[in-house]
């Protein structure tokens, strides 16, 4: 029952709703509260998250996701796809002002890494929603992860991210005010067409899971 109340609530985003279900009659709003914390809390155990939520750490797997973007997209090296979204909350309590985001509500600045597939490889939900896409990205490991892999010889890996992301060699950028015709154009429409996984991933997010505002 506590797994149905909660996978209820993530879909919906209404704790009203379900108590007014007649699935959940005898279900008080308290009860639900309490269903969705101990389910969520399961779930982001390591054991479980680290099951479905993985970034690849072995060649092969690196390879086999590497060869996915190419046939797709028919860009060489291409790991994963970047971008941070906005998760709405309350307002805090302490440090109000370092929650409250650029578009005029109080977040956590959350930034997710998928494949081709639209799987998400990592995610950080620890950052308040006044930090900046690439503050986010710099205070994850998997950035230090990346600059040790491309220190030590690398592989060619990289990510693919938008213009609020530092270029590196791990991580992609497009060129902008580029010129039709120019190979630099060509760059940018094939980064642009790929990098919108990440964006169709985040959407899919919102279809899916509407307790969330992102």
């Amino acid at each position: 029952m506590k797994l149905l109340i909660a996978l209820s609530f993530y879909a919906t985003g209404s704790y009203q709703s379900l108590v007014g279900q007649s699935a959940f009659h005898n279900v008080s709003q308290a009860t639900v509260s309490r269903a969705v914390g101990q389910v969520t809390k399961a779930l982001n155990d390591p054991t479980i998250y680290h099951k479905y939520v993985r970034f690849p750490l072995e060649q092969q797997d690196r390879n086999d996701i590497k060869a996915k973007f190419y046939h797709t997209f028919k860009i060489p090296g291409v790991l994963g796809c970047i971008d941070g979204t906005h998760v709405a909350i309350l307002r805090p309590h302490v440090h109000e002002e370092r929650y409250f985001n650029r578009k005029g509500y109080h977040s956590l600045n959350v930034m997710i890494v998928c494949d081709s597939d639209l799987q998400i490889m990592c995610v950080d939900a620890s950052i308040p929603g006044a930090a900046h896409d690439s503050s986010v990205w710099q205070s994850n490991p998997l950035s230090q992860h990346l600059i040790s892999l491309a220190g030590s010889g690398g592989d060619g890996s990289f990510l693919l991210g938008d213009s609020g992301y530092p270029l590196r060699k791990w991580m992609m950028t497009p060129i902008l005010n580029t010129t039709e015709g120019t190979p630099q154009q060509y760059y940018y429409d094939l980064h642009v067409t790929a990098r919108n996984t990440v964006e169709r991933c985040i959407g899919v997010l919102k279809a899916r899971f509407r307790f969330k505002k992102i």
